[in-house]
């Protein structure tokens, strides 16, 4: 699953996700959404070039309906040796996203100025997204989008000089952030930071109010025009105007920092930039260790077993769990630890409350990159992991995406150096590896295979009876070719699949990888409404026996994570999202010994 996104710019590891995710959505939940979707008889696409930006006009013609909506932009560049990269840009002004009012049957022409990086452009895809008031948009809920209609990718012929042109205000991070302690024994905090500004930009008020959000709470800075400062490079048309964030009070405890800028008409409504500012207060007396964990399972014969040959019971909880469905039930805390050190609720009392509804283990995904380069992200992610364990759940942690390299060689060897360094720290512990969220560098099981093999054997080269997970090729969507070819060479304890799919295509996809003998787990699935939640849960509950273990996405609050389960957490339980409750209530059933 993919990183949660931002109007104006987007994570690059979640936008690759909005692309499979768009189409999935606009075809199967476009209508269970309760709105209907638009149908267009005519969408033509012109696009002018200038240094570091285009003029992107799209005359829109809706063929059974009118509408608001806003709309996003996708164009595909040429990367290097070929292989697609996405620049993706909403449109918006200073005020927020722009709403256009497509009439029925008449053309609306559609205008706007996009920010480019320097290169070749070969294709444009258009998404409308709803709107319900007129002034927002809803970017769940896509009313129409050219890559899953008979419109398609639309052919560009771009080239962009230049740098990338600045349109509105952006806010960067620069420089160090201080920490000095305090007499009372806590800390203050302070961060640099500076506004870019269009070298034209003009705006009554003097100035533009900028935000900071962490732990501490939110504090505002007001970036005076008159500071402002022309930069030395001439190639570039913007300028800056320093700024500094002080958090006056602060606790020893890890920090995640969110920096923004105002809307001029509402200075309470700010756009949060992508850039955080990550950092510990008072050493590392934040990090608390399980004080016991469960014990270490593997896979054997296609059933759950210690890993000393004793008999492991996961339900004693609930004697009937495993009377009308074996396989094991847990979930995904997500991959909010991408982009933030501090995600919501990560806490030993927030995952009892998971293991209360028969949950029995959590998936992690994690930043590859920082991981190898940052010890305060490696504790960071061992915390969550310790809090799992502490509530006596199983943590599996996987990587996101591959190690970024010059070469897809070379990312596969730092991935098998990353599996190395986990096994070495986690050698003899309940952790459960995954070996990597989603394969898509390999998009055919034969050429994944020997990848994931690499992959297993580092890390049972230091931990023998590690318990190892294999994801299917590509989006690990389809388990057929894992069934014509298993890994043999090494064991692999559960194949993983990610079921993004049309409830009536679970069986074709992974009952043949189940019946040739595969300990196969649905490790991710979700998105849509409670109906198609509680279609999916239907067809993974009448997959063949053999299933082992499911994992809707995703156990986290909205802002976390894209597609949250759980809407709200108080001391006394959970409250659940339209798509969060069916689950809960299939997870009770299933604990009961019953079956929808």
């Amino acid at each position: 699953m993919r990183n949660i996104m931002r109007l104006k710019s987007f994570k690059s590891a979640y936008l690759v996700f909005i692309l499979l995710a768009a189409i999935f959505m606009v075809g199967v939940n476009a209508y269970a959404q309760n709105v209907k979707p638009v149908r267009l008889s005519r969408i033509n696409l012109s696009v002018g070039a200038s240094t570091g930006s285009a003029l992107f006009k799209a005359l829109i013609t809706p063929a059974n309906r009118s509408a608001k909506v806003g709309i996003q932009f996708i164009v595909q560049r040429a990367g290097p040796k070929g292989k697609a990269e996405f620049e993706y840009y909403v449109a918006e002004d200073e005020n927020g996203p722009r709403i256009f009012d497509l009439h029925l049957d008449s053309p609306t022409l559609v205008s706007q100025i996009v920010p480019l990086a320097r290169g070749i452009y070969q294709s444009c895809r258009i998404q409308l997204f709803h709107s319900a008031d007129g002034k927002t948009i809803d970017m769940h809920k896509i009313v129409f989008d050219t890559g899953s209609s008979d419109a398609g990718d639309l052919p560009l012929h771009l080239t962009i000089g230049g740098n990338k042109k600045l349109l509105l205000p952006d806010i960067k991070l620069n420089g160090e952030t201080l920490i000095n302690p305090t007499s009372g024994g806590n800390y203050t905090v302070m961060i640099p930071a500076e506004v870019h500004i269009p070298t034209e930009y003009t705006n009554s008020a003097g100035g533009i109010w900028t935000a900071a959000k962490g732990p501490g709470g939110t504090v505002r800075q007001f970036a005076k025009f008159s500071d402002a400062v022309a930069m030395e490079d001439s190639q570039l048309d913007y300028k800056r105007i320093p700024i500094k964030f002080f958090f006056p009070s602060a606790s020893a405890s890890v920090w995640s920092v969110e920096i923004g800028i105002a809307r001029p008409k509402d200075v309470n409504e700010v756009v949060w930039s992508e850039k955080r500012a990550d950092f510990q207060i008072g050493g590392e007396s934040w990090r608390r260790k399980a004080a016991s964990v469960p014990p270490r399972v593997i896979v054997k014969a296609n059933r759950f077993v210690l890993a000393d040959g004793g008999t492991y019971d996961p339900y004693p909880d609930f004697p009937s769990a495993r009377s009308a469905v074996r396989f094991l039930r847990g979930g995904n805390y997500g991959n909010s630890v991408c982009w933030t050190v501090s995600p919501a609720h990560n806490d030993p009392s927030y995952f009892r409350k998971l293991k209360a509804i028969g949950i029995r283990f959590l998936r992690c995904n994690f930043n590859a990159d920082r991981y190898l380069d940052e010890p305060l992200y490696q504790n960071v992610v061992d915390q969550i992991a310790q809090n799992i364990m502490a509530a006596g759940l199983y943590p599996i942690i996987s990587p996101q995406e591959f190690p970024h390299a010059a070469s897809d060689p070379q990312k596969v060897y730092k991935a098998v150096q990353l599996m190395k360094i986990l096994a070495e720290r986690y050698k003899g512990q309940p952790i459960w590896y995954h070996i990597l969220n989603e394969p898509d560098l390999f998009q055919q099981w034969e050429t994944w295979r020997p990848v994931a093999i690499k992959m297993v054997r580092a890390i049972r080269s230091i931990d023998p009876d590690a318990f190892v997970i294999v994801p299917f090729e590509g989006w690990s969507v389809d388990g057929r070719g894992a069934a014509k070819d298993p890994i043999r060479e090494v064991r692999v304890d559960l194949y993983d699949g990610h079921a993004y799919v049309n409830p009536g295509d679970v069986a074709k996809l992974y009952a043949p990888a189940i019946q040739a003998g595969l300990p196969v787990m649905i490790g991710e699935y979700g998105g849509g409404t409670g109906s198609y939640m509680r279609a999916m849960d239907k067809a993974i509950q009448d997959l063949p026996p053999g299933l082992m273990a499911i994992a809707p996405w995703a156990f986290t609050v909205p802002g976390m994570d894209f597609l949250a389960l759980v809407q709200s957490v108080t001391p006394d339980g959970l409250t659940f999202t339209e798509t969060g409750q069916p689950v809960a209530d299939d997870f009770a059933l299933w604990n009961k010994g019953q079956k929808r």
